[in-house]
């Protein structure tokens, strides 16, 4: 088509005529073209078909490029550059939209010419030509929609695969799929559109443990007209476990197209949840067996959570579900409402853990007790929002509980019962016996022919073995009940061994056999240890040796066993040569009531008490004992026993002269005898008048009454207290001497006179406030030893130096009342801090002390208990280890029923503690000054 023009600028003059003649409607894209390509115009519908305003597509696309003999129906790359060609040429391509789509194009192009011939311009006409080309776009597309379903397929963490389900083609699967069924070679099959389900499902099969199982799920869901996901579960023969997922996928008109198959691995899950319920199970069942259950209480609706078990403990059926806390506490017994409503507020205002015992009552009005703990459940926010903890039922432990308490009571009443059996037994054997050996004593110093010795010394031998028996008896018995006390103080190891040897001398002499004292020279000369129960261990074994040896020798072999810094352990040998152990009676020789044969306890006598009671002494010390015997050579009894090492050298203590032990004597002395028993009074007055050194006169009252009586009318240098007597006993009257009177007669020594070997008896004495007691039966030289180790003590008082009694002197002869190296290592170096504390305490520690005199005067125990408990830790910070077991007398006494309450020892004790406070905060006081 040739068309020209005479001039460009009629061209261009008439533009506005062109845009009339090209409207917007048309589906053309009309262009004008320089030579160069150049836009000269183009028409409105480009808006409408690219989306571009006229000036928007010229600036982009900028001119047409100019291209000779393009095939016809090709479609070049895709570019932004119109293309055009010569005259009455056609091209088809592709170009993008303003909306980034892609149209296809075809352009006829025709050259103009001016009235001479010459070309002028181009004109094209551009049509699209997208509608002719759908399959092939929609080719582009679904491949396009293709690629990226299989990008998201390997992407996803499953193994996966689609179904045509009208043509049964396998449509897709991904790597995943293909690796857990091993079937690589597959898939190029699948790529070549050949795999059907099929063919896939007779492959799988053979893996599957029960291949129906992924068969029901076929037939299942390929019937359902439903999109949901169903799920099933399949086990493979390698022991892994798979979950699949099936879906179907719909067209637009809801026509059933395609099925998705997902596949999860799900064994380590499986074995999770199996693990899981394992332990749920474990649980459950320990606390069914156990009888407890957790609980939680949320705050904020006041519902309480239980496990399992706490219905059964409860008696609520679970259907019903766990109550509300309103419903709760119905449940609680009404005794013990407040104390489970206070435990549950104080953890909710404040945070605070509970353990607590209460009852719960249950429908059929059963009672159970319940241990019940609660702690706090604390929001990220700091807010408390609930509780929660364990219940546990302990009906049958407190059940058990209350029967082992009754038979404690009822142990403690048959201790109580057996005890004072023994002390009425010892009180009412000693007391007769007592009249035996002193008479026998007396009768020893008149003159007597021969037969009168023999007969003599028979009465005095069966005395002094029914004491031994009676001894061993009570020592048993007090082991047995735990009232054996060991104490510890100074031990001179050689001198106590060297006694006890010494008095089978006269023994050893007429039976014509030796005893050897071997001691190691490196044992110290001084040792910390209880004196009293080595020498009764000694006494028993050098006398069985001694017993049983009529011809040898006995050896005391006493060594080294370990040495430490602070403390050393001795062996102790005693061998013999008699007669013998058999060895089938080795191992029961300790046993109570055991000897070696019948014919041992008839020819030599004895109880069997004495190596049992050695047996056990040696143990409470921490020690061991062992013997080694062959019959007809000879016995080795060996025990072991720690020691503390003495921490200070003693000061050696000259020997007084008997001219200077005599001046420090009194020359008489006026004694007080307070006895009920006749014969017991003849005795005492006897040997009284046979003491040469010191002359006595001895006043005598036969109860508690008349000794008040003969003290009011006259001084006296020592009372002879018996404990026993009656109307008013020698507890009674010491205590009202001691608190009752004036000095100089509320100071006056006494000693108690007591039939009576028991620990409590013991401290009964010094509890009332005696100075020292001896028990029935004794011996004159035992009567003086204690009368002038009383009279040196009054003499020490009277010349200013403060004395107390024996029991006390004992708690008060260490280098110190107090120790501060407790407060002293907590202070460091902040003096300043230590004197604070120690100012504190001495203005503190008086009003304490008068806290408890207050309670004791207003008989409120428990207040004086817990005084008590109170001061004993300040005690125990200063180190005031004398006054230890005082206050803790005191605290526990105040704990017990009244009617078992001793007042008068209790005020005693605190007097006692009142007397050493006054010393305690001297010291302190002393301490400041000098040190602090």
């Amino acid at each position: 088509m040739h068309s020209y023009v005479n001039d460009l600028s009629d061209f261009i003059s008439n533009r506005e005529k062109l845009h009339l003649l090209f409207p917007e409607a048309i589906q053309d894209i009309v262009c004008l073209h320089k030579l160069n390509g150049e836009f000269l115009f183009i028409s409105p519908s480009v808006k409408l078909i690219l989306g571009y305003s006229a000036e928007e597509f010229i600036a982009k696309f900028q001119g047409a490029q100019v291209v000779e003999k393009v095939a016809t129906n090709k479609l070049p790359v895709d570019n932004q550059t119109i293309i055009i060609a010569d005259d009455n040429s056609h091209i088809q391509y592709r170009i993008r939209t303003k909306d980034n789509l892609q149209l296809y194009f075809e352009t006829i192009t025709s050259l103009i010419t001016d009235p001479h011939g010459q070309p002028f311009y181009y004109q094209s006409v551009s049509r699209s030509i997208s509608e002719n080309s759908i399959p092939e776009i929609q080719k582009a597309g679904i491949k396009q929609r293709e690629n990226l379903l299989d990008k998201m397929s390997e992407n996803i963490p499953l193994a996966c695969y689609m179904v045509d389900e009208r043509t049964g083609e396998i449509l897709h699967f991904n790597n995943k799929f293909s690796q857990l069924w091993g079937i690589e070679y597959l898939q190029s099959k699948s790529q070549a559109g050949q795999l059907t389900h099929k063919e896939l499902l007779q492959y799988i099969y053979p893996l599957l443990k029960q291949p129906e199982s992924l068969q029901k799920i076929y037939n299942r869901y390929h019937h359902t007209d439903t999109s949901s996901v169903n799920e099933l579960e399949i086990d493979l023969i390698d022991g892994q476990t798979y979950k699949i997922f099936t879906s179907h996928i719909f067209e637009d008109d809801l026509t059933y197209n395609a099925t998705l198959f997902t596949f999860e691995n799900i064994t380590q899950r499986r074995l999770s949840d199996k693990k899981f319920k394992n332990t749920y199970d474990s649980l459950a069942e320990a606390q069914k067996i156990a009888r407890f259950g957790n609980w939680e209480f949320d705050l904020q609706n006041q519902q309480i959570s239980w496990s399992e078990e706490l219905f059964h403990i409860y008696g609520v059926p679970m259907a019903e579900g766990a109550p509300t806390f309103e419903e709760m506490l119905k449940m609680i017994h009404s005794e013990d409402l407040n104390i489970f409503l206070k435990a549950v507020e104080d953890c909710i205002q404040h945070g605070i853990y509970y353990d607590i015992d209460h009852r719960i009552v249950l429908p059929d009005e059963t009672v159970r007790y319940i241990h019940c703990i609660g702690k706090p459940v604390i929001a990220h926010h700091g807010d408390i929002i609930g509780l929660k903890g364990i219940s546990h039922e302990i009906t049958r432990q407190k059940q058990t509980e209350e029967q082992l308490i009754k038979a404690k009571d009822l142990a403690e009443h048959s201790v109580k019962l057996r005890e004072q059996f023994l002390a009425n037994m010892s009180h009412e054997i000693r007391t007769p016996l007592n009249g035996i050996v002193g008479m026998a004593h007396l009768l020893s110093k008149t003159t007597l022919d021969e037969e009168q010795k023999q007969f003599m010394e028979a009465i005095k031998f069966s005395a002094d073995n029914l004491m031994v028996i009676i001894n061993d008896i009570l020592d048993l018995a007090k082991i047995e009940a735990g009232k054996m006390h060991i104490e510890e103080a100074q031990l001179f190891l050689r001198q106590v061994v060297k006694n006890v040897a010494g008095m089978f001398s006269i023994k050893t002499a007429e039976k014509n056999i030796q005893l050897d004292i071997d001691i190691d020279p490196t044992i110290p000369e001084v040792l910390l240890g209880d004196s009293v129960r080595l020498n009764q261990i000694l006494l028993n074994l050098i006398g069985n040796a001694v017993k049983f040896t009529q011809e040898g020798a006995v050896r005391v072999k006493v060594k080294v066993e370990r040495e430490f810094h602070d403390q050393i352990v001795l062996k102790v040998s005693v061998i013999d040569t008699g007669i013998g152990i058999p060895e089938d009676k080795l191992d029961y020789i300790f046993d109570i009531f055991t000897q070696a044969t019948t014919e041992t306890t008839r020819k030599f006598g004895g109880t069997g008490l004495g190596l049992p009671i050695c047996k056990k002494l040696i143990e409470l010390q921490k020690g061991k004992i062992k013997v080694t015997s062959h019959l007809g050579e000879g016995s080795d009894f060996t025990f072991t026993i720690p020691y503390k090492k003495e921490k200070k050298a003693l000061q050696t203590v000259k020997d007084q002269s008997p001219d200077a032990e005599a001046a420090a004597l009194p020359k008489s002395m006026r004694i007080l005898l307070a006895e009920d028993n006749e014969i017991n009074r003849m005795i005492v007055i006897t040997m009284l008048k046979r003491w040469k050194q010191i002359e006595t006169q001895v006043d005598v009252a036969g109860n508690g009454h008349q000794v008040l009586e003969l003290l009011n009318k006259q001084d006296y240098d020592l009372i002879l207290m018996d404990c026993q007597m009656p109307d008013m006993d020698g507890y009674t009257a010491t205590r009202f001497i001691r608190t009752e009177l004036s000095t100089p007669k509320s100071q006056v020594p006494i000693i108690a006179v007591t039939a009576s070997a028991l620990q409590q008896d013991k401290e009964k004495v010094f509890e009332a406030g005696m100075d020292d007691f001896i028990p029935k039966p004794f011996e004159q030289n035992e009567l003086i030893d204690k009368i002038l180790s009383v009279a040196r003590r009054k003499k020490q008082t009277d010349a200013g130096t403060k004395t107390l009694p024996e029991k006390e002197q004992e708690i008060y002869n260490k280098d110190k009342l107090f120790d501060l190296t407790f407060l002293k290592n907590i202070a460091g170096d902040d003096l300043v801090e230590l004197q604070d504390i120690i100012e504190k305490f001495i203005e503190k520690f008086p009003s304490d002390i008068a806290l408890m005199e207050q309670a004791l005067a207003n008989k409120e125990f428990k207040t004086m208990s817990s005084a008590a408990h109170k001061l004993k830790a300040n005690i125990k910070f200063f180190g005031i280890e004398k006054l230890y077991p005082a206050i803790e007398w005191i605290e526990k006494a105040g704990q017990s029923e009244e009617s078992y309450i001793d007042v008068h020892a209790l005020s005693h004790h605190i007097q006692f503690i009142r007397q050493t406070s006054e010393k305690v905060i001297t010291g302190l006081k002393q301490e400041l000054k000098e040190k602090v």
